[in-house]
């Protein structure tokens, strides 16, 4: 089976899915405060704007937002200066507007898409607009509405969701359940381990069409670097063949066990014991 990828920014993330989010795909992004989920969100978008000289955007359902995610720092790229040379585009909807959306045929930022050939897109965060609906099902049928809405604008695109309360051995999930009507779920983890110093990790819950391991990352930020998935080891010569191809097409394939280190409890120093949050 072939796919094409769309890189994520983070190169240990792009061999574990082979190349990266399968093109045209709605993925979730979730955790706690502190997990660093817009901080993995923006990184994506970063990456298409220096990397690929592309235009992206970010569109966010909260108030305020935009303020304080135009003064941070990506990769030591200032998002404020991505945003003047017009290759990053924030955008705060008003929620009343994306609910007149979803009902119209109008649709403004399917019309920028097109108009400036946009090709990554975050929306965060998930669950202010499900807020708008007091009765479960209607508000599982408006998460429906929004997310074939995105499908429809050809992106590759994350959604960033907040966590919903669960025991830690329990399946991650949000609180809006978008996960279960997205094509992949990555979930962040902000933990307390056993030497009382928090940790970050990734669990690539799901991605369709692509087979992911079955296990906890730990990963850090980087101040030039980004987001830097540990006990990964990818190949020097991955990539370097698609670096400059767009669209390029990868083989999916299966991570072997001996091309990831392993995470043991006793390295990490993670107490799985320890309820979240």
């Amino acid at each position: 089976m072939y796919l094409e990828y769309v890189s994520t920014g983070i190169r240990e993330l792009d061999y574990l899915f082979g190349g990266g989010y399968p093109r045209n795909s709605v993925t979730t992004v979730s955790g706690p405060v502190g997990s660093g989920k817009s901080s993995f969100a923006l990184q994506y978008l970063v990456e298409g704007a220096v990397s690929n000289d592309e235009v992206v955007l970010f569109v966010s359902l909260e108030e305020g937002k935009r303020a304080l995610l135009s003064r941070g720092v990506v990769k030591g790229v200032s998002l404020q200066t991505l945003e003047s040379d017009k290759r990053l585009l924030f955008i705060e909807y008003p929620l009343d507007e994306v609910n007149d959306m979803l009902s119209s045929h109008d649709d403004p930022i399917k019309n920028m898409v097109r108009t400036m050939d946009i090709e990554r897109v975050v929306i965060e965060p998930v669950e202010v607009f499900t807020m708008l609906y007091s009765d479960p099902l209607e508000r599982r049928r408006a998460l429906l509405r929004l997310i074939n809405k995105i499908r429809e604008w050809n992106v590759t695109s994350l959604v960033v969701a907040e966590d919903a309360d669960y025991p830690w051995y329990e399946v991650p999930r949000t609180k809006s359940g978008v996960e279960s009507i997205t094509d992949g779920f990555i979930h962040l983890s902000y933990q307390l381990t056993e030497s009382n110093v928090r940790k970050r990790f990734m669990e690539i819950v799901k991605m369709r069409g692509v087979h992911v391991p079955n296990k906890l990352f730990e990963f850090e930020f980087d101040d030039k670097k980004g987001v830097v998935i540990k006990n990964v080891r990818v190949p020097r010569t991955f990539g370097k063949k698609q670096a400059k191809q767009k669209p390029h097409k990868k083989r999916s394939h299966e991570v072997s066990s001996e091309e990831i280190g392993d995470i043991e409890p006793d390295d990490s120093g993670v107490n799985f014991s320890f309820s979240f949050p």
